[in-house]
């Protein structure tokens, strides 16, 4: 896989790719082995797909309860970081849902060779190599079209800069699970005692 990184790295040299952008497209030592235990993280979370919770039974007997079910197909779109194909992968997969990648176009040859590697491991694990799937181009009409398949895809996450999300936002046909500035808000109530 350093092999394929060090052709990304060259071409995003050969198109004048700020410095900053080239340290974040580079693998490390580090960066595989954060890569190994984000895996190692996800496979080891407790999954509560099938679990049901607020159950409860109506007058006439009959017994309600909500499950958690898998979304479906999930696309997601991103920019040139290339742990995010392992990790996006990694985490869709846990909660049994197929999943269609699109990286950025300065990491394309990592994402498209670890690509491979994921979808042969999948299938030696007796599932089909199908629920993971690649964009294996750069051109920006894949993704308008990707956009439009309602079909097909379930939800679109787009995960990068403003820029990113809001063309994915303004584009797509499909429901989009969005952050924009990465702001998330938990709101904690604590019932006050008189």
């Amino acid at each position: 896989m350093k092999r394929v990184n060090k052709k990304d790295i060259a071409l995003a040299r050969l198109k004048h790719i700020p410095e900053a952008m080239i340290e974040r497209l580079t693998l490390t030592d580090k960066t595989f082995e954060s890569m190994k235990k984000g895996l190692v993280d996800v496979a080891a979370q407790k999954s509560l797909v099938g679990s049901t919770f607020e159950a409860r039974t109506r007058p006439n007997g009959l017994r309600i309860c909500k499950m958690h079910v898998p979304i479906g197909v999930i696309a997601i779109i991103y920019e040139s970081r290339p742990n995010v194909t392992v990790d996006a992968a990694a985490i869709c997969l846990k909660s049994r849902n197929s999943v269609i990648l699109r990286g950025g176009s300065e990491a394309i040859h990592f994402q498209c060779g670890i690509g491979r590697f994921i979808c042969q491991s999948v299938q030696i694990s007796g599932l089909s190599k199908d629920i993971v799937q690649m964009v294996p181009t750069t051109d920006r009409a894949a993704i308008d079209i990707l956009l439009k398949q309602t079909e097909n895809i379930d939800v679109v996450i787009p995960r990068g800069g403003e820029g990113l999300i809001r063309t994915v936002v303004e584009k797509s046909h499909i429901p989009v699970i969005k952050h924009y500035k990465g702001v998330c808000h938990v709101f904690y109530f604590k019932k006050r005692l008189h």
